[in-house]
């Protein structure tokens, strides 16, 4: 560490030390500046606001099925998104987007949506909604999730609430405002009387661009007229007394104009005097010494409280001697307590030797990054990352600069993304799917566990591209590899089912492979990576299936009634072959058609009124009809959706014509 950069940590230190003398300063200004009284009692209010943020920020997460027409489903829904809305996780899940946002929010977030999907990428964007709560302002995080074949299936968002933030940077907007509307002239020296630094408002109003250039000049004497004052204002400095009062100034062009001092003793928390602070007002520029001394205090909370990490100062024992708001939040105490403490008082166990060891290594110069577990007063704990720099004096260490992030939230996911991994291994070896890649400048074969063990490898084996080969039936071989090499060109069907022999116990074994090339920044194919599902099981059902469906279709049109399944506008889904012939078309040419559209009118207005009974009680219904010589009955056999809704119809006649004349010789 240079000179300089020890320079300016003392600086930092010393200038740290002199905010609370800032502040008495602020409070004796505004009796002699009965004008700005009312201005400075609204800066102190929001100053206290300032520190009062919340405890803990929880994030909203959310997963959305992508489905047609734009449609989104709400499919995964966490506590904190659904305390947002003040909903239960059960009234949430399966619910559509357009059931909880409305117009004209929609439509924005809508598009939204769209733009993530067609970019192919994560978006962010900020959003005022209304809640159950209260109004607050989002930042909102979508992110596409795409399949094999490059369709989105699922959008994954997060909430996070910058409602504060926002309201933070507005109370920090009004208070820079107000800071920039004075302008007062300062000055710190050191117990020796040497300047260690003056603000703009002091190099404007005495001419001197900087302190080395007052120091050449004389120092804090070159700007006070009489020497007289000057020796009164160290003697009460040195008593740790303050000195204010109408004196005369000097600027460098040798201007001489009345101002306002005020001078006190800088001490640091043991009450030792380590320094001086003087104010300067132009009791005939108020307005320009208003601007300083609030440019002065914006630069403080610029450097410190306008980070939402802790940044502290600790001495050499370890103990906080300067804070901002975010470190008390981190440490769970109240505003103001938390100077004085020791970093000990919130470790417990192993952490102790972890900070103790890190302490060691910076008073011997080293920076430190680490993370260790803190216990707060309450008993909660948290995780924190620090990142440390040491702080020397005259070559003595005497501290540590330090700042602290909150990493409890990071934990807990990398926990959740570990156990979500394993709960991916176990979902593949229950679904019987393997991912794998093959690496095209080494061709070696990589695979997740179950996809080695679906060709019959050991799991972390990598074996060759011909090792797999050899695993497939020889039949199969040449219309893989042309696939494969479909793939490599570019080529859109990347799906072929093959036969295998495990490589362990030569088992034959049936596998659905699809796959995808990954290309490089040459446009050259540097990788193919697809996933394996074995199929065995479902490619005996799916021959079982065929099967019973050809027995089926048999008995469907072995009768001499017509059959006929139709959707409830009227669309014939399927019908058998006395249906056709009835219908004076073929099953091919029909299939599709509309019944009324083929059906004489006088028919079709005699069955309307049945069907909408049918349709309406979701019961049966039998028609008797007569139609060109012949009698029919026809049962209307309504049949349920999902929903509970009639969605198709099966329609049963039966030709009664002999029945009827034989019934009418007996009669």
């Amino acid at each position: 560490m240079s000179s300089n950069d020890n320079t300016n940590e003392e600086s930092f230190r010393e200038v740290m030390g002199l905010h609370q003398e800032l502040e008495e300063l602020k409070a004796s200004f505004r009796s002699e500046i009965s004008g700005l009284r009312k201005e400075m009692a609204i800066l102190k209010e929001h100053e206290q606001r300032l520190l009062c943020i919340f405890n803990s920020i929880n994030d909203s997460v959310f997963q959305l099925s992508v489905e047609n027409d734009e449609r989104y489903r709400f499919t995964e829904a966490n506590q904190a998104f659904c305390k947002i809305i003040g909903l239960a996780q059960s009234q949430v899940l399966g619910k559509m987007v357009n059931e909880f946002i409305v117009e004209p929010t929609l439509t924005r977030v809508l598009k939204k949506y769209r733009e993530a999907i067609d970019n192919k990428g994560m978006i962010q964007w900020e959003e005022t909604l209304d809640c159950p709560a209260g109004q607050f302002i989002f930042e909102i995080s979508i992110a596409p999730v795409f399949d094999d074949a490059g369709g989105c299936t699922n959008l994954v968002g997060s909430f996070h609430d910058i409602t504060e933030l926002k309201k933070r940077e507005e109370k920090l907007f009004f208070i820079t405002k107000a800071f920039e509307s004075t302008g007062e002239a300062i000055a710190i020296s050191d117990i020796d009387g040497q300047l260690i630094y003056q603000n703009k408002a002091f190099s404007d109003m005495f001419g001197y661009s900087s302190e080395k250039e007052l120091i050449m000049n004389g120092a804090v004497q070159a700007v006070i007229k009489d020497p007289i004052i000057v020796n009164e204002i160290y003697h009460e400095l040195l008593r740790g007394k303050s000195w204010s009062g109408e004196l005369n100034m000097v600027t460098k062009s040798g201007l001489v104009f009345p101002a306002y001092e005020h001078a006190d003793a800088v001490k640091d928390n043991q009450g030792n005097i380590i320094g001086m602070v003087g104010i300067t007002r132009d009791i005939t520029e108020r307005k320009k010494i208003e601007y300083a001394l609030n440019q002065s205090d914006e630069r403080y909370r610029t450097l410190i409280e306008n980070r939402g990490e802790g940044v502290c100062f600790l001495n050499d024992e370890d103990k906080f001697i300067t804070v901002n708001s975010s470190a008390e939040k981190i440490f769970g105490v109240e505003n103001g307590t938390l100077t004085g403490m020791r970093l000990y008082d919130f470790l417990t166990g192993d952490n102790v030797e972890v900070v103790k060891m890190e302490s060691r290594k910076r008073s011997m110069g080293e920076n430190s990054r680490y993370e260790h577990e803190i216990v707060l007063l309450d008993g909660s704990k948290k995780d924190i990352f620090v990142s440390a720099v040491p702080c020397f004096a005259s070559s003595r260490f005497i501290g540590t600069f330090a700042i602290f992030n909150d990493i409890t939230d990071r934990k807990t996911w990398e926990k959740e993304m570990q156990e979500t991994l394993s709960e991916l291994k176990r979902s593949q070896q229950i679904a019987q799917l393997g991912n794998w890649r093959v690496d095209l400048a080494t061709n070696i074969f990589s695979a997740s566990e179950e996809g080695l063990r679906l060709m019959g490898f050991p799991p972390d084996y990598h074996p060759d591209f011909q090792e797999v080969i050899e695993c497939i039936h020889p039949d199969d071989r040449e219309r893989v590899s042309g696939k494969y090499m479909q793939i490599l060109q570019g080529g859109e069907n990347n799906t072929i089912e093959m036969r295998i022999f495990k490589k362990d116990t030569g088992e034959p074994r049936i596998i659905l492979s699809k796959g995808e090339a990954r290309y490089g920044i040459d446009g050259k194919p540097v990788a193919v990576f697809g996933t394996n599902q074995d199929i065995t099981d479902r490619a005996k059902v799916d021959a079982a299936l065929k099967e019973s469906e050809a027995n089926l279709n048999a008995v469907f049109n072995a009768t001499d009634d017509s059959m006929l399944l139709l959707r409830v506008d009227g669309t014939i889904i399927a019908l058998n072959n006395i249906a056709a012939q009835r219908l004076g078309n073929s099953q091919e040419k029909l299939t599709g058609c509309k019944i009324h559209e083929i059906l004489p009118e006088e028919v079709v207005s005699y069955l309307r009124p049945y069907f909408k009974e049918a349709i309406m009680n979701g019961h049966l219904v039998r028609i008797e009809y007569e139609r060109t010589g012949r009698w029919m009955v026809t049962y209307l056999h309504p049949i349920l959706g999902d929903d509970g809704l009639v969605n198709r119809m099966a329609v049963y006649s039966h030709d009664v014509t002999e029945l009827k004349r034989m019934k009418g010789l007996m009669e």
